[in-house]
């Protein structure tokens, strides 16, 4: 039987459980990740894929189980900047649940990746019909967009960053 790649390692399981990457969904219930499991599908990206474009419909909410993913945005006069690199474990695609429904990067493979996707439109209408899912899921994808939010931040900083300090 495979692992449940959205489940938290055991000591049970064959893979080293001190070793294995946290995933984002470790703390959902089992219920919670049947539920998931039933609307999953594994996604494969190939080296250098766009995963998601920025400012198009958002088809999946995806836990990335193996590989990275860069997050872009176009920055004036520099092109496209990777801001948020994305490890296995992390979610990819919040957009897929929150309106309008479309990517604010663009998110590409930085190696190959593998991510567990739960589409977007069968999710949305899970979460409307299951208050307790809803519940345990949607403060995880504020996290993590939490979480972005301050990456990108940081990385923008950095990018722009003159090396002196104003003098105010």
């Amino acid at each position: 039987m495979a692992r449940d790649p959205i489940a938290p390692p055991s000591p049970q399981d064959a893979h080293d459980p001190w070793h294995e990457p946290p995933t984002a969904l470790r703390d959902l219930t089992p219920a919670s990740r049947a539920k998931l499991a039933e609307i999953a599908s594994a996604l494969v990206f190939v080296t250098g894929e766009v995963i998601l474009r920025d400012a198009t419909p958002t088809p999946f909410l995806g836990l990335v189980e193996s590989g990275r993913i860069g997050l872009r945005l176009a920055v004036p006069e520099r092109g496209n900047q990777t801001v948020v690199t994305i490890e296995p474990g992390e979610l990819v695609g919040w957009s897929a649940l929150v309106a309008p429904y479309r990517a604010t990067a663009e998110a590409v493979a930085l190696e190959p990746t593998t991510i567990e996707a739960f589409d977007a439109a069968r999710l949305r209408a899970l979460l409307a019909t299951d208050r307790d899912l809803a519940a345990e899921l949607m403060p995880v994808v504020l996290s993590c967009v939490s979480d972005r939010l301050t990456s990108s931040w940081q990385q923008l900083l950095d990018l722009f960053s003159t090396g002196a300090a104003d003098p105010w």
